[in-house]
């Protein structure tokens, strides 16, 4: 019986895949829902995305977006002119 093409192109993968460690994804559940994978240690873990935003509230509205001295973002008032 011939092989297939499909079955060819799995023992072609196979033998490429020899010696190769393989790392598996941690594993997660419906506590991790709202997390990315990232790498922490060296291996995959899951964990919240860092904000790189400052945070903002209702006093806030009306100004916008900028870098401050420290090179910081933050929320400022529009300058005037």
């Amino acid at each position: 019986m011939a092989k297939t093409s499909v079955a060819i192109a799995v023992e072609a993968l196979a033998e490429k895949l020899v010696g190769v460690d393989v790392t598996e994804l941690p594993a997660v559940s419906g506590s991790d829902n709202g997390k990315a994978l990232m790498v922490s240690g060296g291996k995959w873990a899951a964990g919240a995305i860092p904000s790189q935003l400052p945070a903002v509230t209702a006093a806030d509205a009306g100004k916008v977006l900028t870098v401050n001295a420290e090179g910081q973002w933050v929320a400022a008032a529009l300058p005037e002119g």
